[in-house]
């Protein structure tokens, strides 16, 4: 019995990875299913046992990424964020976090720096998967949107756990419709689009690979500086903020 259960998770495994691999390359309306069975070795039938087609497996993938990403954005917001508001060195007003000093400042880089390498090194793990999501992107079709699915993580709604949890330790915590733009296309853009061409990039440009990501992160961590205003640190580069203190 146990025998059969790994070789059934290991028949399911061979058809969810040979299934990225194919949407990465040629796209998901390029792809059959019996491509699909092909190179994951199977019967084209166990296929249809464990999904209800290429659909279900794209969608499958599509709600694994968001609910690891949500984890470890929860993570980093219990952590840090949660940890820093609730011994009074850091308080939430829209589209700011202040500080209480220099110190809570620094600390506070300090946790992005490492939140941003995993999230960096995540997408990197993940990147045909992201490809896809680009891909179908600049395509008309039925998952053109699916690239936004990331924006789910910035809605202002119960449903938003990553929401939720910080307006619960801070009722003041807000942020307008030009933070979001921001965070999507300043934020979380880079890093995905990092992910798409790090191979490419790699390639043309003879770098190794832990520098190539190194100076990514240190890219990063120059756009985040950027935000820094006193013990304050802007969530959009928008000089009204300032202005309307």
């Amino acid at each position: 019995m146990v025998t059969r259960v790994i070789e059934s998770e290991d028949s399911k495994d061979r058809i969810i990875k040979a299934a990225v691999q194919l949407f990465s390359e040629k796209g998901f309306d390029g792809t059959r299913v019996s491509d699909i069975a092909d190179l994951a070795d199977v019967n084209k039938a166990l296929i249809y046992y464990y999904f209800t087609g290429k659909e279900d497996i794209l969608d499958i993938l599509l709600r694994q990424l968001l609910n690891d990403i949500t984890a470890f954005s929860m993570d980093f917001i219990h952590t840090h964020l949660i940890s820093m508001i609730r011994d009074g060195t850091l308080e939430l007003k829209e589209d700011r976090l202040t500080f209480i000093d220099k110190n809570a400042v620094d600390s506070f880089l300090d946790s992005m720096r490492g939140y941003y390498r995993k999230a960096v090194s995540y997408a990197l793990e993940n990147r045909q998967i992201i490809r896809i999501l680009m891909l179908e992107s600049l395509k008309n079709s039925k998952h053109q949107n699916d690239l936004y699915l990331f924006l789910k993580l910035l809605n202002k709604n119960d449903n938003n756990p990553v929401y939720k949890t910080i307006l619960n330790a801070d009722w003041d915590f807000n942020y307008s419709d030009e933070f979001i733009l921001y965070k999507f296309f300043f934020s979380m853009m880079p890093i995905i689009n990092f992910a798409v061409y790090f191979d490419d990039y790699k390639n043309h440009s003879d770098m190794e690979e832990e520098d190539l990501i190194n100076r990514f992160l240190q890219s990063c961590q120059t756009t985040i500086n950027a935000l820094v205003c006193g013990n304050e640190i802007l969530m959009r580069n928008d000089c009204s903020i300032i202005e309307s203190r």
